[in-house]
């Protein structure tokens, strides 16, 4: 048997596209169920949503459309740097300290390997800005990522997600038997 070996792979070169959200302000409404989120808002794998994010129309929504899908990662590039989180259908317009990246496989395998801290201490020592850093496109599209087989790929993903269940079970106990 011959050792599987990882290929070392352009972020790029695995999605369909990659890209950020609107660099201006767009007007705000107050009776619709469009949401403009920004970095700040991704945290635990998730794009949280509450009462106080502002909000778009429908129009301002689909006008800055970044075809969204199941395959879809978003990624905080400023303030906040490399908080990852799966797009779930939710109808978000992105602010620019938000990018996406479009995979053309699924995302599950990325999610995790762009959560490890080799890729984020390599986010962290290409940041430019003086201030307030950021995150290029340009350097999240160049990453280099460790790709194993696409079946290997599944069952690091399906055992990671598993165990990221199991945590959340067990924060929540934590949660209920402290309350």
């Amino acid at each position: 048997m011959g050792i599987n070996r990882w290929e070392k792979t352009p972020l790029k070169t695995l999605c369909s596209k990659i890209g950020d959200g609107l660099h201006g302000t767009p007007k705000y409404v107050e009776d619709t169920d469009y949401f403009f989120i920004n970095g700040n808002n991704l945290e635990g794998g998730t794009i949280c949503i509450n009462s106080k994010i502002k909000k778009v129309s429908e129009i301002d929504y689909e006008k800055n459309n970044k075809g969204l899908n199941e395959k879809s990662l978003l990624i905080s590039l400023n303030g906040t740097i490399g908080n990852i989180s799966k797009y779930n259908n939710e109808k978000v317009m992105l602010g620019k300290s938000v990018g996406y990246i479009n995979f053309t496989q699924q995302p599950d395998f990325y999610y995790f390997q762009l959560k490890t801290s080799k890729i984020q201490n390599h986010f962290i020592s290409e940041l430019t800005g003086s201030t307030i850093k950021n995150l290029s496109l340009k350097t999240l599209r160049n990453t280099k990522l460790s790709i194993p087989s696409l079946p290997e790929q599944q069952k690091i993903a399906d055992f990671l997600t598993a165990v990221d269940k199991r945590i959340e079970l067990l924060e929540k106990k934590k949660t209920l038997l402290k309350t």
